[in-house]
C-alpha cells in the first residue's frame, strides 16, 4: 500500500515503522488495538499497538488463546508477544491480539495470518494461447487461478511471499492490488525481480529506438507503489533490437545484477536510487562463445558459457565482484547445463557446481581451484535450497525416468529422493522457504495427445519439504498438481 500523500514527515515515518511490521498505519484509527506479525531467526514476533499501559496482552485464536503467556502492555501501550517458529500449529489460521480491558472493556485486534504463507507463483501457457498466473499454497496444497490474461511467451514474473508482478504487454500488474505501471509505445519489460527485503521491484525493459537500434533499461520501482519511480539507468544501446539479458538477484537487500548474453554484467545497487559497476568478461570475439548461465553468492560471481558453433564445450568463469574481474578460467570438455554456487567449509569456502552433457557434475573450488567431478547420469539441473546449505539434482532415476537427488557440496556424496518421480522429463528446479521450513519443487513435462499426430502440453508442479532430521523430502509434504497447460515462469523465494 503507498503512504499516505500531504500529512507530512510524521505520516511518512509512521508508514516507513508499520511497513516494516507490514500493516499502512492508515488502516486504523489510533485508538484501535492493532497487530502485526513478522518472523526472523525462526521466531514470530507479534506486535501490538494500541493497549493501555498495563494491560495484559493475550494471542488468541477461533480455538482458544495460543500457548504464549500475557504481556502487559508498555507505557506507549505496546507490547511484543514471541513464539519459536516450531511451536505454531501447522494448518493455516488467523490470530488476534486481546486485552480484558480495564477502562475500556474487552478488545479484540485485527486479524493476521498465524504463519507466512508458503507461497509459489508460476505463468502457465494454456492451448489456445491464454496464460495464466496461478498461485500454490503449501499448507493448501493446491493451485489457485490468480489472473487469466493474454500470451506471455517471456513468462516475465517476480513474487515474494504474498506479493507477485507480472508482464501484461507493456505493462506491470501487481496482483495483489491490480495496479499497473505501463510503459511508453515501443519499451516493454523483460524480466522483473523483487529486491531481497521486497521493497523495490526492478523491472528490465527492452526499447525499440526509431533508427532501428535497440535499448536497454533498468528501472526501479517502490514495490507497494508502481507509480513512483526510483531511478532509472541505460545498460546497453545495440544497433540490434533482439538484445538479450536478463536479471539475478542478489543474495542481500540491495543488490541486483543485470547479465547481457554478449558478456557484460552489471551490478545495481539499491541505495536511494541505481548506482553500478560493469564488469566485461572475456568472451571469445566473433560472437564465437555466448553466457549460458550466472550464479552468485555474496561478492562471487560465478558464469558459464558454451561455444556458439556446435555448442559441445564451455568455459567456468570465476569473478570477484569488488575487483570486477575473472580471478580464474576453467574448460569444460562438455557442454554446461546449469550452475549453483554453495557454500562449504564452515564457509569458509566456496564451491562452483556445474552440470554438463554426458551425465557430470563437475565441482571447482573458488580459493585453489581444486576439481572433481561426480557422474550422474541425467543431470540436467541444480537448485540451492533456501538457506543455501544444500544441493538439489534433477537426474536420472534408479528405474527409469527423472528423480530428484541430494548432492553434498562439499564431498559431492549423493543421495536419491525417492517422494519425487519418476518424472517423464525435469524443465525447472528450485527452492523456497516459509515459516522456517525449506521447500523443493520441480516441474515436469508432460505431452498428452489431442488427436493424432498432435499433442498438448500439461505440466505438473511437483512440490515437497525437507525433512531437517535427514534432509530428506517429508513423505506426507508432497503434492503434485496439473498446471493446465506449459509452465513458462516458477517464482518462490
Amino acid at each position: 500500500m503507498a503512504p499516505a500523500r500531504g500529512r507530512g514527515r510524521s505520516a511518512a515515518a509512521a508508514w516507513v515503522v508499520a511497513a516494516w511490521f507490514g500493516a499502512a498505519p492508515e488502516l486504523f484509527a489510533a485508538d484501535e488495538l492493532v497487530l502485526y506479525r513478522r518472523t526472523a531467526g525462526g521466531v514470530a514476533n507479534f506486535f501490538v499497538r494500541g493497549a493501555d499501559p498495563g494491560e495484559l496482552v493475550f494471542l488468541t485464536t477461533e480455538d482458544g488463546l495460543l500457548p504464549v503467556p500475557p504481556i502487559a502492555a508498555d507505557l506507549s501501550g505496546g507490547a511484543c508477544l514471541q513464539l519459536p517458529v516450531a511451536a505454531l500449529p501447522t494448518e493455516p489460521m488467523t490470530v488476534q491480539a486481546m486485552v480484558e480491558g480495564t477502562s475500556r472493556g474487552p478488545q479484540l485486534s485485527n486479524r493476521v495470518l498465524l504463519r507466512d504463507p508458503a507461497l509459489l507463483w508460476m505463468v502457465v501457457e494454456r492451448a489456445d494461447s491464454s496464460t495464466l498466473v496461478q498461485q500454490f499454497d503449501a499448507h493448501q496444497r493446491e493451485l489457485v487461478e490468480v489472473r487469466r490474461g493474454p500470451s506471455r511467451h517471456d513468462g516475465a514474473l517476480a513474487a515474494r511471499g504474498g506479493a507477485a508482478f507480472v508482464k501484461e504487454r507493456h505493462a506491470i500488474v501487481a496482483l495483489e492490488d491490480l495496479s499497473v505501471r505501463a510503459f511508453g509505445p515501443g519499451e516493454e519489460p523483460i524480466d522483473l525481480a523483487l529486491s531481497a527485503d521486497g521493497s523495490a521491484l526492478i523491472a528490465l525493459t527492452r526499447e525499440a529506438l526509431r533508427d532501428g537500434s535497440g535499448l536497454l533499461r533498468a528501472r526501479l520501482l517502490e514495490s507497494g507503489a508502481l507509480g513512483r519511480e526510483l531511478g532509472a539507468y541505460e545498460i546497453l544501446r545495440s544497433e540490434s533490437r533482439l538484445l538479450s539479458a536478463w536479471l539475478l538477484p542478489a543474495d542481500d537487500s540491495h543488490r541486483v545484477l543485470v547479465v547481457e548474453r554478449g558478456g557484460w554484467v552489471h551490478e545495481l545497487v539499491l541505495d536511494g536510487g541505481l548506482s553500478r559497476g560493469a564488469t566485461l568478461l572475456p568472451l571469445a570475439g566473433g560472437a564465437r562463445e555466448e553466457l549460458v548461465d550466472c550464479a552468485v553468492l555474496g561478492d562471487r560471481l560465478a558464469v558459464i558459457t558454451r561455444e556458439s558453433a556446435t555448442r559441445a564445450s564451455g568455459r567456468l568463469l570465476l569473478v570477484d565482484l569488488t575487483r570486477r574481474k575473472p580471478v580464474r578460467s576453467f574448460d569444460l570438455a562438455e557442454r554446461p547445463l546449469d550452475l549453483e554456487l554453495f557454500p562449504v567449509d564452515g564457509a569458509a569456502e566456496v564451491a562452483a557446481l556445474v552440470a554438463v552433457a554426458g551425465g557430470g557434475i563437475e565441482r571447482v573450488g573458488w580459493t585453489g581451484g581444486a576439481r572433481s567431478t561426480l557422474h550422474l547420469p541425467g543431470a540436467t539441473l541444480l537448485a540451492r535450497s533456501a538457506d543455501g546449505t544444500r544441493c538439489f539434482a534433477a537426474a536420472d532415476a534408479p528405474f527409469g525416468g527423472v528423480g530428484l537427488h541430494r548432492i553434498d557440496p562439499a564431498t559431492l556424496a549423493v543421495v536419491h529422493l525417492p517422494e519425487f518421480g519418476p518424472l517423464e522429463r525435469a524443465t525447472d528446479l528450485g527452492a523456497f522457504a516459509a515459516d522456517g521450513r525449506q521447500w523443493v519443487w520441480m516441474v515436469e513435462r508432460r505431452f498428452l495427445a489431442t488427436r493424432p499426430n498432435s499433442a498438448s502440453v500439461d505440466d505438473r508442479l511437483w512440490c515437497g519439504a525437507i525433512d531437517p532430521a535427514d534432509d530428506g523430502i517429508e513423505s506426507t509434504s508432497v503434492v503434485v498438481l496439473p498446471a493446465g497447460g506449459m509452465i513458462r515462469r516458477v517464482s518462490a523465494r
